[in-house]
Parts: structure tokens; C-alpha cells; sequence
């Protein structure tokens, strides 16, 4: 997503695609699109950079470096011709961050891997990749060895997409970061999941059952460092973990079950909000047949994600136009439930990625099929199957 005043979105299509008279024409069954918008929804430029075995993560796409253009990191196995760039695999699978200046020009491509397996997972806004390894896993500067199965590293590129403070940790299970971005005090926050037991920074998480989530701030400009584990007997996966953008509150988004509040212990998804020691201070669970695919935190959480049947939020009751809606739900600070929109129409709608600006714009990807309407009263129509969508609200 993107910056208060140019938007970028990546995506994929089939066939051909067409957007203000510029068409791609498909290279294999799922290709990539990356394009850059202005905030008013005008194209900037559309184009087709990847051509290769490539996966791109729904928080792998991020404005960094002073604002500058729009990087993007990603797995890939085989050739990767990047704009006449070609990187190729040494392992199954290896890591790719790329960068784009405002009018779409290709300043750095570089492969980050090993023998083994490499996945990226997510790339911050200041230039934090994180994902998971197995084996040993190039990182430039040397090598990082995976103590188990499969282990989480973090690292962070700077502008010129050189490596710098590499890590890796984890247990003897499957060990994966899934998110990590500093918080205003400087110090380093990750989000993930393990089997068995983790350890990190002198800190020994053990699970409680097949997969439990970490959560582990490292000291950087503070002093602090602690781990927090969170989950249940069963699966319990991370799917997003989201920072004010002033205050240091988190939001995580899971699957699973926990043991940190009442409820807990229900199987679905959860939304929990710790402070910045690591203590719980809230927790819901959406209601049923809500299904979350992204959160944001300002003084508030907001949700988003689809439903398919009517539902009551609050003292809101949504009901889908179609088959199925996205929906916007929001919470004040305390977690209690606050308002709930819709977007929908005649056909299938669901969502995808959820981004928010400084100035309460929130910025929604999704798909639509017929016709769609938001709530500021402007629509969108598809040009006949499944279609893109972009949405822009105020908060």
C-alpha cells in the first residue's frame, strides 16, 4: 500500500490486464503487477517487473526509505529477470528485495539466500525483512545456521539494498518471523511462530502445544528485552501484528486459541492488544461469520475482512448485498466494539490488504465481481470476471 499522496499496489492477473489504456499481457497462469497511484486514484505508471517463479507475501510491499518509492521483497526459485536484472536461486527457494523510485525506475535488485529453503514474509516501512531458513542462509556479510528444522531470521536493508544486522533464532521445530518493525523507542519488535521450545536474546519460550506464536521486543536504543508467548493446545499462527503509528500499543491478529483472557479458549480468530512490556491489555474475538484479514491501530483497532451472512457488531447490524461483503470494523481504546460498514454489491467482494495514513485514510486492496459500492457513495464495476479493487475512506 502506500503514502498519503502517491498509493502502490501489487497483484496478480491472468490473460491480459488493462488500466487507463496501458495493457500487460500474462507471461504464465498468475502473474504480477505492480502500479503507483496518486492519492486522488489517477495511474501513475503500471508495469510488469518479475518475470519468474515468484511469491509475494499481502505485507511485502512497502514506501521506504525517506518516502522515496516503493520496495519490494518476495520468494523466488529458478530465474528471476527483474527488468533485464537477472538474479537466480542457489537454493529451493531463495529471497528477493527490489526498489522503485516515485516514477517507477529500478534502483537496486538483490538475492538473499542459501542451500535451503528461504522465505520471505514481510517488509517494513524502514527496511526490516523478515521470514524463515533451513540450513545456512547468505546473508553478504556472512552466514546465519539454523539450530533446528526451519528458523526465523530478521535483517534490514538500507537504501543502496545492502544487508546489515542479520540474525537468526529458534528451537529445534519449525521457527518462522512473520512480522517485525521498530517501535518509536527504537527497540526492535517480532512477531512469529515455533513448535517445541525458542530462544532468543537469553529468553526460552515453550509451546503448550503443536504451534504457539512469540512476541519478542529486542533492546535497541532502550534497555529492555522480554518474550511473551501466546496460544493454546492446538495451531495457533500470527497473521498480523500492527503499531500506532505514535504510541507504542501493538495489535495482533491470530488464529487459534489462547490462554490470555476470557474466551481465549474459543477456536477461531483473535484480536489482542499489548502494551509496550509485553502485558496484555485487551482482547476480543470477531463474531461469527466474520472473517479478518487485516488490522490497523491509531487510538482504535480497525478490522477488515469478508463476511457472508448478517451480523450485528456493536449496536451495528451488517447484512452482504451479495454473496459475500467486506466489511470495516472498528473498537475504541478499550477494545469495546465501535462502528461497522460495508462494501459490497450484486456479486462476490473480499479483501486483501489493509493500509492507513497519518491523516485517518484508510487505503483497502481487495477483488469484485458486478458492481460495488462504498460507504462515501462512489461505486466501482468490474469489466467481467473477478476484477481488482482499490479502495480509499476516511477512517
Amino acid at each position: 500500500m502506500g503514502r498519503a499522496y502517491q498509493v502502490y499496489v501489487a497483484g496478480t492477473f491472468s490473460d491480459t490486464m488493462t488500466l487507463d489504456g496501458i495493457t500487460l499481457q500474462a507471461t504464465r497462469p498468475h502473474d504480477i503487477f505492480l502500479a503507483a497511484f496518486r492519492s486522488d486514484g489517477q495511474l501513475l505508471w503500471l508495469k510488469q517487473p518479475f518475470r519468474g517463479s515468484v511469491e509475494l507475501s499481502a505485507r511485502s510491499l512497502r514506501p521506504i526509505f525517506s518516502d522515496d518509492g516503493v520496495a519490494v521483497a518476495g520468494t523466488f526459485s529458478g530465474t528471476l529477470d527483474l527488468e533485464g536484472t537477472e538474479l537466480v536461486s542457489v537454493g529451493q527457494r531463495d529471497i528477493f528485495v527490489t526498489h522503485f523510485s516515485d516514477a517507477g525506475t529500478m534502483s537496486f535488485a538483490r538475492r538473499i539466500g542459501g542451500a535451503g529453503d528461504d522465505v520471505a514474509r514481510t517488509f517494513t516501512h524502514d527496511g526490516i525483512l523478515a521470514g524463515s531458513f533451513t540450513g545456512e542462509m547468505d546473508v553478504a556479510t556472512g552466514v546465519i545456521t539454523s539450530v533446528g528444522q526451519r528458523d526465523a531470521f530478521v535483517l534490514r536493508i538500507d537504501e543502496q539494498g545492502l544487508i546489515q544486522s542479520p540474525q537468526g533464532f529458534g528451537g529445534p521445530g519449525d521457527d518462522e518471523a512473520l512480522e517485525a518493525t521498530t517501535i518509536s523507542t527504537g527497540e526492535l519488535l517480532i512477531a512469529g511462530s515455533f513448535q517445541d521450545t525458542l530462544t532468543v536474546d537469553g529468553h526460552t519460550l515453550t509451546s503448550e502445544g503443536g504451534t504457539d506464536i512469540f512476541l519478542v521486543l529486542q533492546t535497541g536504543g532502550g534497555s529492555r528485552s522480554w518474550a511473551v508467548r501466546v496460544g493454546g493446545v492446538g495451531e495457533d499462527v500470527p497473521l498480523q501484528l500492527a503499531l500506532p503509528i505514535e504510541g507504542n500499543r501493538m495489535a495482533l491478529l491470530m488464529e487459534g486459541t489462547h490462554d490470555l483472557a476470557p474466551g481465549g479458549a474459543a477456536a477461531g480468530q483473535h484480536i489482542l492488544t499489548f502494551d509496550d512490556t509485553g502485558a496484555l491489555t485487551w482482547a476480543l474475538q470477531p463474531p461469527a461469520p466474520v472473517s479478518v484479514i487485516g488490522v490497523t491501530l491509531i487510538l482504535r483497532v480497525l478490522m477488515l475482512g469478508s463476511f457472508d451472512a448478517p451480523f450485528t457488531y456493536g449496536q451495528t447490524t451488517l447484512t452482504p448485498v451479495g454473496g459475500t461483503d467486506v466489511h470495516i470494523l472498528s473498537t475504541d481504546y478499550n477494545g469495546e466494539p465501535g462502528t461497522a460498514r460495508s462494501v459490497g454489491g450484486p456479486g462476490d467482494e473480499s479483501a486483501t490488504s489493509l493500509s492507513i495514513t497519518g491523516l485517518g485514510v484508510v487505503y483497502f486492496t481487495g477483488s469484485l465481481e458486478d458492481t460495488v459500492s462504498v460507504p462515501e457513495g462512489r461505486g466501482a464495476a468490474s469489466n467481467g470476471g473477478p476484477d481488482a479493487l482499490i479502495v480509499r475512506i476516511r477512517e
